[in-house]
């Protein structure tokens, strides 16, 4: 585990996991059986892609549900097109399946 300040630990990010903050933007991941979908640069500068891995094997490991897309050669935002058009594409149909409750498409 890191010894960065503010990294994750098997406590979470910045503390235990009794409702704080975890991530940038206070997305808090106690929220009982809210799934989590993960669009990342492999280059992300911010939120280093081992953290965000910490993040998500953590949460597989407590059976929460967590799709992970990391994108190669991509930093803290999309400048490749394609890249672009895919992590919307996959949050549109995470939002479906989520919150509409329709069957992911095929």
């Amino acid at each position: 585990m890191s010894a960065r300040p503010g990294a994750v630990s098997e406590r979470g990010a910045g503390g235990a996991w009794g409702g704080e903050s975890v991530g940038e933007g206070g997305a808090h991941s106690q929220r009982e059986g809210a799934p989590l979908l993960v669009l990342q640069g492999d280059n992300d500068p911010r939120v280093p892609k081992e953290e965000a891995q910490q993040v998500v094997d953590i949460l597989k490991k407590e059976g929460r549900v967590v799709d992970v897309h990391y994108y190669p050669n991509e930093g803290h935002g999309f400048v490749k097109r394609e890249n672009q058009i895919d992590s919307i594409r996959r949050t549109i149909a995470w939002f479906d399946q989520y919150l509409r409750g329709t069957d992911p498409a095929p």
